[in-house]
């Protein structure tokens, strides 16, 4: 049954009011509140694009890697995707036991549907995570998502398949089929 256009108007004020910062709760200031959660260490990492930050007060969460997709690592006996492990291990390598700088995106919402915090991850050498793993033809962009850096994710992406590597090489599920 259809509503009324007069039933959404308090939802999509109170929507609008949240997003403006208005919300109770809210600082009054002007600018988004601080992030409790931009300097944390990478307790560990689960796969291409998913890890768990630690606060220095012990409080964990888990991290969704911003505007890529990586290969599934199997589960319930089922295979990995082709790179779903080297996806993984990379991360591993850049970030695991390291103090990391999670960055927002004013175009995305704080966090997913499964309540991971979407962010981008920087390296202490000033590096996006994130990049690294499109440089390497681990990852793709993540199509569906609006961000900032998506024009520069796509540039990275598409020098990855055109080199042929990672998930757009020949035995890479992304490049099957290709000539």
């Amino acid at each position: 049954m259809r509503r009324a256009r007069s039933e959404f108007r308090p939802l999509l004020l109170a929507a609008w009011l949240g997003v403006a910062g208005c919300a109770p709760g809210a600082t009054g200031k002007a600018g988004p509140a601080p992030d409790e959660w931009s300097r944390v260490r990478v307790a560990h990492v689960i796969d291409g694009d998913t890890l768990v930050a630690e606060r220095d007060d012990g409080t964990r969460t888990r991290v969704r890697l911003l505007g890529i997709d990586t290969p599934e690592l199997g589960r319930d006996g089922e295979a990995d995707e082709p790179w779903a492990r080297e996806a993984r291990d990379l991360a591993r390598r850049l970030v695991e036991e390291r103090e990391v700088t999670l960055l927002r995106d004013p175009r995305v919402r704080d966090r997913d549907d499964y309540g991971r915090l979407l962010r981008h991850v920087r390296l202490p050498e000033g590096r996006l995570l994130e990049e690294e793993l499109l440089r390497a033809g681990y990852a793709e962009v993540y199509e569906r998502a609006r961000f900032e850096r998506k024009a520069l994710f796509r540039r990275l992406e598409r020098q990855a398949r055109t080199a042929g590597i990672g998930i757009w090489s020949a035995s890479g599920e992304k490049g099957r089929g290709r000539e």
